[in-house]
């Protein structure tokens, strides 16, 4: 047996770390959100919350629409099937 293992060539990522981090991210929340079963509060107390905080003029970060906006992707899909 040899030693020797063959040189693997890996190229630099094309994306910035912050679009890496919020695909992460989102990837995160949208599994943490299908696997558990309170889809529907949680969809009603993002929203509420959006709204309450808008209506308020209260700053929101961006990460709070990100969360809104897969929440509410989970109900409004785009009409593909899922195989």
């Amino acid at each position: 047996m040899s030693d020797a293992t063959p040189q693997v060539d890996i190229p630099p990522a094309d994306v910035s770390l912050d679009t890496h981090r919020q695909g992460v991210i989102g990837a995160v929340v949208k599994r943490f959100i299908e696997e558990m079963y309170f889809r529907n509060i949680l969809a009603v107390l993002v929203v509420a919350t959006l709204c309450g905080k808008e209506i308020q003029g209260l700053p929101v970060g961006s990460e709070f629409y990100m969360l809104a906006g897969l929440v509410l992707g989970l109900y409004f899909t785009t009409g593909e099937t899922k195989q």
